[in-house]
């Protein structure tokens, strides 16, 4: 069952295109987030989370600073599937086309969406859904969503790949044309469903560099965000700060909130055992980073990104306080202790 609304979070990485947007049109990006709630230099630091209200309202204020109705949409498209975090890597490192888009309808609740691909006299038809379509500004956030539907598709099926028809459901725009602009294929509006429709040859496209030993490592790793307990030990609090890290929701107030209790009271349990969240979070990371260096051909960026750094120097700096190595020393090391053994 999806969380509730207020207890969902979602990173800021997710529409990180945004602020360059407005700055693109001359527009102060603090005074847009001192209007919508958050503060003024929360994008300083991507690895926080948001809500979906607080997401919506941004997307708002956005859309009236600048005057297009379209910028949630082109924030969506701006983006790729790294904004979905690990899930998002876990797609891009599938087989083919269809079995990206089947991974992500399994775990799109996570981040309070919905998808079903279902074919038709040779199309494919990608449905979306905003699991909390009453919250103040769900529309701007769907329209993002769309948006970044479109860019995950690009990137599964590569650049060659265009739309047949978008539909949306949301009334006429003011400048359709921009719409159809932006999404480079014909589109309509007020329909009963948000709908990309596109060839159903695309579905069976492999994905190209996808790498089968990091899909399996995330596979394991995501397999977590549907544990269920209620013990609030380091031990399963570093599991929740495991499952965290994948879904891109790794504040205190998130784990604090799957365990159903306050910031205060986790903090107090932790230190009663000895540790902190910092510590756990440091060593959660450091397990997932030589997991994926020794058992996967991941790039540094793509393990920065899949344990919330902002950059792979900022990942490298972390992983050589840990373990006295730059990271990439440590790969080659232990990759070829490994294969020693395997031979």
């Amino acid at each position: 069952m999806p969380r509730k609304t207020q207890d969902q979070r979602v990173p800021l990485t997710a529409m990180a295109a945004a602020p360059g947007l407005l700055v693109a049109e001359g527009i102060a990006t603090e005074e847009v987030a001192k209007r919508a709630g958050l503060k003024p230099h929360c994008f300083d630091y991507p690895l926080r989370s948001i809500s979906f209200e607080e997401m919506g309202r941004y997307l708002g204020e956005c859309t009236r600073a600048t005057g297009d109705d379209s910028f949630s949409l082109r924030v969506g498209l701006a983006e790729g599937p790294g904004a979905l975090a690990v899930l998002g890597f876990l797609a891009l490192n599938t087989a083919n086309v269809g079995g990206a888009l089947t991974t992500l309808s399994k775990y799109l609740h996570h981040v309070g969406g919905s998808i079903t691909v279902t074919q038709e006299r040779g199309l494919a038809l990608f449905a979306y859904s905003f699991n909390y379509p009453s919250i103040q500004g769900a529309g701007f956030i769907s329209d993002a969503a769309m948006g970044l539907a479109i860019s995950c598709l690009r990137a599964f099926c590569g650049p060659s790949w265009s739309p047949l028809e978008v539909r949306f459901a949301r009334p006429v725009p003011g400048k359709p044309g921009d719409w159809k602009r932006n999404v480079q294929a014909p589109v309509c509006f007020g329909a009963e469903r948000n709908l990309i429709v596109f060839s159903a040859r695309w579905l069976s496209q492999p994905v190209e560099r996808a790498d089968p030993d990091l899909r399996r490592l995330l596979l394991d790793k995501i397999a977590e965000l549907e544990a269920q307990g209620t013990a609030d030990s380091p031990t399963r609090i570093g599991a929740i700060i495991r499952a965290s890290l994948l879904a891109g929701e790794i504040s205190l107030a998130n784990v604090a909130g799957r365990l159903a209790i306050s910031t205060a009271t986790l903090k107090r349990r932790l230190r009663a055992s000895g540790t902190g969240y910092s510590e756990l979070l440091d060593q959660a990371r450091m397990e997932m980073a030589c997991q994926l260096l020794e058992n996967s051909k991941a790039s540094m960026a793509q393990i920065a990104e899949i344990l919330g750094y902002g950059h792979s120097s900022t990942f490298s700096r972390a992983f050589s306080r840990w373990a006295f190595v730059p990271p990439r020393n440590w790969r080659v090391t232990h990759v070829s202790n490994h294969a020693r053994k395997m031979g």
